[in-house]
């Protein structure tokens, strides 16, 4: 399976995959900043992919904060890392 989600709009952000049944597919080759994804069948079944854009936490925040603290801003508990759009797609692998 390919999943081509298109270019991240500027030069921090890439897509990134969240999510993926591990059971179902395997990822054979990955493209984050083209939004390129090669999957291989492993196995029948029903399972989600999912990907971000995201943006890396960068300068100026860590300079301006203390030691050991996390980004100032996050999605979904990841510290270091705000997403900017969402993707989910159902797969049915027969």
């Amino acid at each position: 399976m390919v999943l081509t989600l298109g270019p991240s709009t500027s030069s921090p952000l890439s897509w990134k995959l969240v999510d993926y049944s591990r059971q179902l597919l395997m990822l054979v080759h990955s493209d984050p900043r083209s939004g390129h994804f090669e999957f291989v069948a492993r196995a029948a079944g029903t399972g989600e992919v999912k990907a971000a854009v995201i943006a890396e936490c960068g300068p100026p925040f860590p300079a301006a904060m203390a030691v050991g603290a996390g980004c100032p801003v996050g999605g979904n508990g990841q510290s270091g890392s705000v997403p900017l759009r969402r993707f989910s797609v159902t797969v049915e692998v027969t």
